[in-house]
């Protein structure tokens, strides 16, 4: 129940921090805001855990900055879905997974309107395993902190909404994660 409770607590936080965040881009110009932006994610995930269904849906929600044209800092809350705990070919319980992350991204213009990029981070995992007597039965899965590197393509037309695509694996290999969404500027 605790972890529940504090990952919900933790989303209440992430959404009211990135309304805030974005109400203030609403009012503003790009001169006034440099190179800070919002982005939102949807995606896959593949669990490599035998005890755990294989994949799940997810989202990402979070802000970034644009350090210069090759160096960007992304700060993210991400939900990971939520998996069956399997034993016998049974449903044994539910295990939801979400954590915060902080990422650098590093890359650079590779043709008209494409940016590549390589993903570098760390996330803070939060889970939550019903009923919680299952909890010794996942050794397996992402531990506290963990990280996670990977791949992205940013792709944008003359709209000023680019839309990117991401790959991620998290560094124990047993989380893989495909995303797609939109940066906000």
């Amino acid at each position: 129940m605790k972890n529940f409770l504090s990952s919900q607590y933790a989303a209440i936080c992430s959404s009211v921090a990135i309304t805030l965040f974005s109400s203030g881009l609403a009012h503003a110009d790009r001169e006034t805001l440099g190179d800070a932006y919002l982005f939102a994610d949807v995606g896959f995930n593949r669990f490599d855990v035998a005890t755990l269904d294989e994949s799940s849906a997810g989202a990402s929600l979070g802000i970034g900055y644009e350090v210069n044209e090759t160096l960007a800092i992304e700060l993210a809350y991400n939900d990971f879905g939520e998996v069956d705990v399997r034993s016998n070919n049974s449903v044994q319980g539910q295990y939801e997974l979400t954590s915060v992350s902080l990422a650098i991204l590093a890359g650079g213009t590779v043709g008209v309107n494409k940016y590549a990029y390589g993903i570098f981070g760390v996330d803070q995992f939060e889970d939550d395993v019903s009923p919680g007597s299952l909890e010794s039965d996942l050794d397996e899965v992402p531990s506290d902190s963990e990280i996670f590197f990977g791949i992205g393509l940013d792709l944008s037309t003359d709209a000023a909404v680019p839309a990117r695509i991401t790959i991620t694996s998290h560094a124990k290999q047993d989380l893989l994660r495909l995303t797609a969404g939109f940066r906000f500027f």
